[in-house]
């Protein structure tokens, strides 16, 4: 999916990133991976279309923050941090990608939030901060991937992402 992005800040999206539920900080992604892995558990637990042994999520999420999956992180990246144990609730990591065909640009590499019913609408708060400062950073687009059956797809067309290409797995020989 891949969202353009305008050439200045819509003051809709600026609402929306102050938007904070409750109890809850948006900062910079300068935390080890290990401190987003516990969210990240949560949020793709057993049922999760995108589920996956706590092991193998760990090493994708490592591998995202060292910037070996998809290129470094970028500075509009966001953390979403409980204002009172400083734990991750949610993650935003946009990437810049070496190769990504033709579209180029910032990509979504990975973005979840816990999902106790308390943090209830901080994607959206999440997202729209990141396009709030990709626009900041003069990006002209953004991407990212949503796996088949994953209900965060609502959100995403929700705030103007739209499907450039879908892509099925090969099935078993």
């Amino acid at each position: 999916m891949r969202r353009a992005l305008p050439d200045a800040e819509p003051e809709e999206w600026t609402r929306a990133a102050a938007d904070e539920p409750p109890g809850v900080r948006l900062v910079s992604a300068q935390r080890p991976a290990a401190d987003l892995l516990p969210a990240r558990l949560r949020a793709f637990s057993a049922g999760h279309v995108d589920h996956a042994p706590e092991r193998a999520q760990a090493a994708v999420l490592e591998r995202i923050v060292s910037g070996r999956e998809a290129g470094p992180l970028l500075r509009c990246s966001r953390l979403a941090v409980d204002a009172a144990g400083g734990d991750v609730v949610g993650v935003a990591l946009v990437t810049d990608p070496p190769v990504l065909g033709a579209e180029g640009g910032p990509w979504i590499a990975d973005v979840y939030r816990d999902p106790a019913p308390r943090w209830s609408g901080l994607g959206s708060v999440l997202l729209y901060s990141v396009l709030t400062a990709a626009v900041a950073d003069h990006h002209t687009a953004i991407g990212l991937a949503v796996t088949d059956g994953n209900p965060a797809r609502r959100l995403y067309e929700r705030l103007g992402f739209r499907v450039v290409r879908e892509v099925r797995p090969r099935q078993p020989a």
